[in-house]
C-alpha cells in the first residue's frame, strides 16, 4: 500500500466524519490493510474483482489505464488458483 493510498483513505474517512486515521506503517497490519481496501472500494463504488484490482493498483481511474492490465492479469491468475 503506497503512501498516496493511505492519504486517500484518510481523506475519505475525514469526509465521512470518521475520526479514524491510518499511518503508513499500518499497511503492515493485515486487518488495517483489509479495512483500508474496503473503505477505498466502497468510496469509489468498485464492485467487480477487475475494478477493485485495477483501481487499487492505478488509482480511482485505474480501470481506464492500460498500465493496470498486467496487474489485473496477475490478480486474475491468483484468483483462479484459489
Amino acid at each position: 500500500i503506497r503512501r498516496t493510498m493511505v492519504r486517500d483513505v484518510n481523506r475519505i474517512l475525514k469526509s465521512r466524519g470518521d475520526a479514524t486515521r491510518y499511518r503508513y506503517k499500518d499497511r503492515w497490519c493485515r486487518q488495517s490493510s483489509i479495512h483500508m481496501f474496503n473503505i477505498y472500494c466502497s468510496h469509489y463504488k468498485l464492485e467487480t474483482p477487475e475494478e477493485k484490482a485495477r483501481c487499487w493498483n492505478g488509482g480511482p481511474r485505474g480501470i481506464r489505464k492500460r498500465s493496470t492490465i498486467k496487474y489485473w492479469n496477475k490478480v486474475k491468475n491468483e484468483l483462479a488458483r484459489n
